[in-house]
């Protein structure tokens, strides 16, 4: 299995609390990961990822699909890629476009999302 490296905001706490997660579960040391805009593209939303792959960068659900192929323990998650709602909320959620790191604190200091 090849490699992958993952692109993520430097500011969304989420997305590192995730970075963490992957690095824990990865036991075959396949993934690792960087706050530095990936190549030829924009800088990324907050809760946006980016994954490259054999020299290619993966968006939306194909970076997410290749996260869940490079760590076994994630195998077990992957008949959810098979429900149409979940294949577009994970691609959605990839894409930064779920809103979930947006920082709009509220009453009570809730950050949307972001801890």
């Amino acid at each position: 299995m090849n490699p992958i490296l993952i692109y993520r905001h430097p500011d969304c706490e989420r997305c590192a609390q995730y970075a963490a997660m992957h690095h824990r579960f990865d036991w075959l040391r396949l993934v690792s990961d960087t706050t530095e805009p990936p190549p030829g593209r924009p800088p990324l939303r907050k809760g946006e990822i980016v994954v490259r792959k054999n020299g290619c960068l993966l968006e939306g659900l194909d970076a997410a699909r290749a996260i869940m192929r490079a760590i076994p323990l994630y195998w077990l998650f992957a008949p959810l890629l098979l429900i149409p709602q979940a294949r577009r909320r994970i691609d959605a959620d990839a894409r930064g476009e779920l809103g979930a790191c947006d920082i709009s604190a509220g009453p009570g200091g809730d950050a949307g999302g972001c801890v």
